[in-house]
C-alpha cells in the first residue's frame, strides 16, 4: 500500500526554510558599514539598505548595531539585544538605532523609541566630550530607562558612584562620568529616564587622584565645614521644634514616635542638652521633671535627678562592660565596638589604665578596621572601631586612613538626597552619619570634604521633625521606598563637629582618692590631696546632679563654702549628697549659686574644713 505524505509535513519544511533563509539574510543581507567621527570620538555601525522593517531587528531600525569608542573605552548597542530599553511596567525591549545624523558640530543618534543621544565637544574641558541623553520625546515618555553594555581595556568602575575608566586613571584609556542617577553594574550602564537631558562626560582622568576625586572634580558638590555646620544647625532646629511642641503629648508627658523609636529617656537627654545650648533649659527642665519617670536614665538623671538609683546602676553596668572588654581583648572579639558608647565611657573614666587596656583595645580596633566586611553590620562595626582610634590615637592613625581609602571611598554612592555609603546597593542613615563624622575629622582635606558632604546629604533627607529614612535601597532605575524612619535623637550627637557639646553627659577621669566622675558639667577641674577639691561649671541657677566613683572613705563634704551633712533624702532639697561605702560611690545634687561651683572632700578630722575656699589654679 502506497503511503501518502500529509500536507502539514510540507508546511513544516517551508517554515524551517523561511527561518534558515531569514537567518542567512540577516547575516549576509544588504548591509553596509558606516562610520562617523568627532575629535577622539568614533562611531561604527552596520546600516541596513533596502530591507523593509528588517526581519529580526526592531521594527523601524535602520542600523543593526552601533559602537561608540573613546580611546580604549567603548559603548555599544549590539545586535544581540543586550542593549535594552525598559518600559514603566518593567518590559524590556532591545534598543535599536533609527537614524544617525552628523551635522552642526555634533553627532545625533535617534533610537526607535524616540530617545536621543547627542555627542558634542566640551567647550570647557580640552579633549573632553559630552554625551547627552534625551528622553523628552513623546515616544519615549513611557520609558523607565536604558541599559547599555560597556567595556574597554582593563576596565574599572566605582561600585557606588557612576564613574568608570577603560584603564587606570592617568593612562590613555579615558574616563566616563555619568549622571548621578545612573548606575554601573558589571559590564552594563543603567541610565534612568529624566524629564531633562542627562549628560555623560568623556575625558582623560588626571595623572593624580582617584575615581572619587575625578567625579567631584567634574560634578562639584563637595561641601565645606561651614556648610555642614549650617545644615546640621537647621536639622537640630527642626528636631528641637518637634521635641518642644510638635511631637510633645502633654497629657502623656512624653513624645510621639515613629517605628523603631528610641527610649523616651534618650529623647529627654537630647532635648535637655540642646536646651542648655539654646538658653531654654530652665523651662524645659521644669516641664520634664514633673513628667513620666520613664524619661530618666543614666544621662537624663544628670539633669532630672533620681541619681541614687540610676547612677548607682550605671556604675555597676560600667564595671560589667569593663569585664566584657577584657574578655573581648583576650578572645579577639571585635563586636565590643558595637557598644562604643560604653567602651568610650570606660576609657574616659580611666578604668583599666594599670593593665594597659587602652593599648589592647586599640590593637583590637586596628584588626577590625582592616578586616574585609561581609555585611553592613561588619562595616558599621569597622567605622565604630575607627572612631575609637580617632579619639585615642588621633586622626592620622594608619587604620583610619586605610578604612577611608579602602572601604568608605569605594562605597561612596549617589542617593536621591545627595551621597551616602552603600553595601550591596543598600545605604543606611547610621552608617552614613558615622562615616561622615569620621571622615570630617580625618587629617586629609579631601576626605574631610567628603565627610562634610555626607553629613550635608544626610540632613537633606530629613523630613518632618528631622525624621530621616533609616535605610535607602537603590534599584536599577529608581529608589525603593524608605525602609522605616529614625527619630533625630536615635542618632549620635553631631553638633558641633569639632568638639563635644559643652554640657554633654560624659565620664571624666579624676585621680587621687577619686577614680572618675559622671557629669554634664563643663570645665571640670580636680585637685587631689586633703582636701580634694572639685570645681566645675553649669548655668547659674541650674540644678546639677552627678556622681563620683571609686571614692575612698572621707570625713566630711564642703559645699557652698561650708560643711554639708549627708542626708538620704537629699534629692528632695536644693543641695545635698549621700555616700555608698559598699560601692564607693558619692552622689550629689547642687544648685549653682554661680556658674562655677566648688566641692571639697575633707579626709581627716584634723583638716581645717572651714578654711576659705581656694580656687584651683
Amino acid at each position: 500500500m502506497q503511503s501518502r505524505v500529509k500536507p502539514a509535513y510540507y508546511l513544516v519544511l517551508v517554515v524551517y526554510a523561511l527561518i534558515i533563509g531569514g537567518l542567512l539574510y540577516r547575516e549576509f543581507g544588504e548591509t553596509r558599514p558606516v562610520s562617523y567621527s568627532l575629535g577622539e570620538i568614533s562611531i561604527s555601525a552596520r546600516q541596513t539598505t533596502g530591507v523593509p522593517g528588517n526581519i529580526f531587528p526592531v521594527k523601524g531600525a535602520a542600523f543593526r548595531s552601533l559602537t561608540l569608542r573613546y580611546r580604549s573605552f567603548y559603548l555599544s548597542i549590539p545586535e544581540t539585544g543586550l542593549a535594552v530599553e525598559v518600559a514603566a511596567d518593567g518590559t524590556e525591549t532591545p534598543a535599536a538605532v533609527a537614524d544617525i545624523d552628523r551635522s552642526s558640530g555634533e553627532i545625533l543618534i535617534r533610537l526607535v523609541s524616540g530617545a536621543e543621544l547627542r555627542i558634542r565637544e566640551d567647550s570647557e574641558e580640552k579633549n573632553s566630550y559630552i554625551l547627552s541623553i534625551d528622553f523628552s520625546s513623546t515616544a519615549a515618555d513611557q520609558l523607565r530607562g536604558i541599559r547599555l553594555p560597556w567595556g574597554g581595556k582593563e576596565p574599572h568602575y566605582h561600585s557606588g558612584l557612576p564613574i568608570l575608566t577603560a584603564a587606570p586613571p592617568g593612562a590613555s584609556g579615558g574616563t566616563v562620568v555619568l549622571p548621578p542617577s545612573a548606575r554601573i553594574s558589571g559590564d552594563f550602564l543603567s541610565i534612568p529616564r529624566s524629564d531633562s537631558p542627562l549628560e555623560v562626560l568623556l575625558f582623560n582622568a588626571p595623572e593624580e587622584g582617584s575615581l572619587v576625586q575625578s567625579w567631584f572634580h567634574i560634578q562639584g558638590g563637595l561641601s565645606t565645614q561651614q556648610k555642614a555646620e549650617e545644615a546640621l544647625k537647621q536639622f537640630y532646629d527642626t528636631a528641637y521644634k518637634g521635641w518642644e511642641n510638635g511631637r510633645w503629648i502633654s497629657g502623656a508627658g512624653s513624645w510621639e514616635y515613629v517605628a523603631d523609636a528610641p527610649p523616651e529617656s534618650r529623647t529627654a537627654a537630647a532635648m535637655l542638652v540642646e536646651a542648655l545650648a539654646r538658653g531654654s533649659y530652665f523651662s524645659i527642665r521644669e516641664r520634664l521633671s514633673s513628667a513620666s519617670p520613664r524619661l530618666i536614665d543614666a544621662e537624663s538623671a544628670l539633669f532630672l535627678g533620681s541619681v541614687v538609683d540610676h547612677l548607682g546602676n550605671f556604675g555597676t553596668e560600667t564595671q560589667a562592660v569593663l569585664a566584657e572588654v577584657r574578655d573581648a581583648v583576650n578572645s579577639g572579639d571585635s563586636s565590643i565596638f558595637d557598644r562604643i558608647d560604653g567602651l568610650q565611657t570606660i576609657m574616659e573614666a580611666g578604668l583599666g589604665t594599670g593593665e594597659a587596656l587602652k593599648d589592647s583595645v586599640s590593637q583590637l580596633a586596628e584588626a577590625a578596621v582592616i578586616a574585609e566586611p561581609t555585611s553592613p553590620e561588619e562595616l558599621l562595626r569597622a567605622i565604630r572601631a575607627a572612631e575609637f582610634l580617632l579619639v585615642w590615637e588621633g586622626p592620622e592613625h594608619s587604620g583610619i586612613r586605610y578604612l577611608i581609602r579602602e572601604q568608605l571611598m569605594p562605597r561612596l554612592c549617589t542617593t536621591r538626597y545627595g551621597y551616602g555609603i552603600h553595601f550591596d546597593g543598600t545605604s543606611d542613615t547610621l552608617t552614613n552619619v558615622l562615616a561622615g563624622r569620621l571622615m570630617a575629622a580625618s587629617g586629609d582635606d579631601f576626605s574631610a570634604a567628603v565627610g562634610y558632604t555626607l553629613l550635608s546629604s544626610f540632613t537633606t533627607s530629613a523630613g518632618e521633625f528631622s525624621r530621616t529614612p533609616a535605610v535607602i535601597i537603590r534599584r536599577e532605575f529608581s529608589y525603593q521606598e524608605p525602609q522605616g524612619y529614625m527619630e533625630p535623637e536615635s542618632l549620635p550627637s553631631l553638633r558641633p563637629l569639632t568638639a563635644a557639646s559643652t554640657y554633654a553627659p560624659r565620664a571624666i577621669r579624676l585621680g587621687e582618692n577619686v577614680d572618675w566622675m559622671w557629669t554634664a558639667a563643663a570645665d571640670v577641674q580636680f585637685r587631689g590631696g586633703d582636701p580634694g577639691v572639685l570645681s566645675f561649671r553649669f548655668p547659674q541657677g541650674g540644678i546639677h546632679h552627678f556622681a563620683l566613683y571609686g571614692v575612698e572613705p572621707f570625713d566630711r563634704i564642703q559645699m557652698h563654702g561650708i560643711s554639708w551633712k549627708s542626708d538620704p533624702e537629699f534629692q528632695r532639697y536644693s543641695d545635698g549628697w549621700v555616700y555608698n561605702p559598699g560601692t564607693k560611690t558619692l552622689f550629689f545634687k547642687i544648685r549653682h549659686r554661680s556658674e562655677r561651683q566648688e566641692i571639697r572632700i575633707i579626709r581627716t578630722p584634723e583638716t581645717v574644713a572651714e578654711a576659705a575656699p581656694q580656687a584651683i589654679p
